[in-house]
This record gives structure tokens, sequence and C-alpha cells, in this order.
């Protein structure tokens, strides 16, 4: 890791802090692989249950490996999004059901 990307990485996480302190949800987008699964660790450990929504892209019939959607939720403690409209992110946004 270049020192330049130490120093985004510590400027970022101050301002990142500050938001999920105040509440802020984080959307993170998973796709089964183990990027997604290391990125969901450690967004766990930084962020409150009830402020983490996860979100899965489908790609469709061609693209998806079979079971990905099943492999995803073996491995969070959240409930998956499939399919994110703006209307469904609009009511996650302000806290309705």
């Amino acid at each position: 890791m270049t020192e330049f990307m130490t120093q985004t990485i510590l400027e970022h996480r101050v301002e990142f802090t500050r938001l999920v302190d105040e509440g802020a949800l984080v959307v993170i987008n998973h796709s089964g692989g183990k990027d997604s699964q290391a990125l969901y660790a450690v967004m766990s450990r930084l962020v409150p249950t009830d402020q983490i929504v996860v979100v899965h892209a489908d790609l469709g019939d061609e693209v998806e490996h079979l079971g990905v959607q099943d492999h995803i939720r073996s491995n969070i403690d959240h409930s998956l999004i499939e399919k994110c409209d703006c209307e469904e992110c609009e009511t996650l946004t302000k806290g309705g059901d």
C-alpha cells in the first residue's frame, strides 16, 4: 500500500466514522465473492447492525452462478435486498417499514 493510499484511507475514515456516529446507513453491495465477504466482515465490525443494508445486484440467469443469493445469505447476518428500486431505497433511508 502506498503512502498516498494510506493517507487517503485515514482521511476518509474520520469522515466515515463521523457519518456512522450520526446514524448514516451503510450500503454494502455483495456479489458473493471473496472481496464482498471481506468488505462485509470489516464493515460489520465498524458499523452498528441496524445501520447496514446489504444489496445484491442480480445479473440474471446467464451471468449469475447458481445459488449465489443463498450463498450470500448464509454468510451475512442481515437481510439481503436482491433488487433495490428507488422507492425501496427511499423507504429505507427515511426509516420506514
